[in-house]
């Protein structure tokens, strides 16, 4: 399911980008918490802006990464995580 779409110009990488798109989300998806992402949105300054400003938890998640902490269940019907890829 499509939630987001933010145009933004080629030469913007989406790491730098996504804080903007997520943005758009916080009053649609009020009890999101927490954010997949795959390794091109690594780096801390990313992931404190959303724990600062959104309280969202982001969690990278990389190929060669052997983890079950990935579940999408949803217990009460209601979105509580996003994936960015």
């Amino acid at each position: 399911m499509l939630l987001s779409v933010v145009v933004h110009a080629a030469n913007e990488y989406d790491d730098k980008k996504a804080f903007d798109v997520i943005k758009t989300l916080k009053y649609r998806f009020g009890r999101m918490q927490k954010i997949f992402a795959d390794g091109g949105y690594r780096g801390e300054e990313l992931a404190e802006k959303l724990k600062n400003d959104l309280h969202y938890n982001l969690r990278i998640m990389l190929s060669s990464d052997k983890t079950t902490e990935f579940n999408l269940s949803q217990n009460d019907g209601l979105l509580k995580v996003v994936l960015l890829g």
